[in-house]
């Protein structure tokens, strides 16, 4: 399921946004945000990844206001909208990422394969008990 292709790339780099500058918990351990000259690499590398200029970010605050606005804009179109329930908040104990569903049938309940993983092995190993 996509949403539309601007929508998809502003909503994708939201979420990757959330998940690298919110302190909490990610696939079970504990997760700091970056700081400093690493936080702006380590936004630079998501804006990048999403089609972002590298030569430009540094230096040009338009780049960044650019896609706040774009993120905030894609993020009210599908809260607004029917498909609101494609965003989610990871259910794995330890996780508090968040994650956009894709899927066909809108039934994602993790941020990763890592942490759905360890939520299905931890169930086989209670059944096993």
């Amino acid at each position: 399921m996509n949403f539309n292709s601007h929508t998809d790339v502003v909503v994708r780099v939201a979420v990757d946004l959330v998940n690298l500058l919110t302190p909490g918990e990610d696939r079970g351990r504990r997760s700091a945000p970056p700081e400093g000259d690493e936080r702006t690499a380590a936004v630079g590398a998501v804006l990048r990844g999403a089609g972002g200029r590298e030569a430009t970010w540094d230096a040009d605050n338009s780049l960044p206001n650019g896609w706040a606005a774009g993120c905030a804009t894609g993020l009210a179109v599908v809260l607004g909208g029917s498909r609101s329930d494609r965003l989610g908040v990871c259910t794995a104990p330890r996780c508090d990422r968040v994650y956009v569903d894709t899927s066909r049938n809108g039934t994602r309940r993790y941020c990763s394969t890592s942490c759905q993983n360890r939520v299905k092995t931890a169930a086989f190993r209670t059944r096993l008990s």
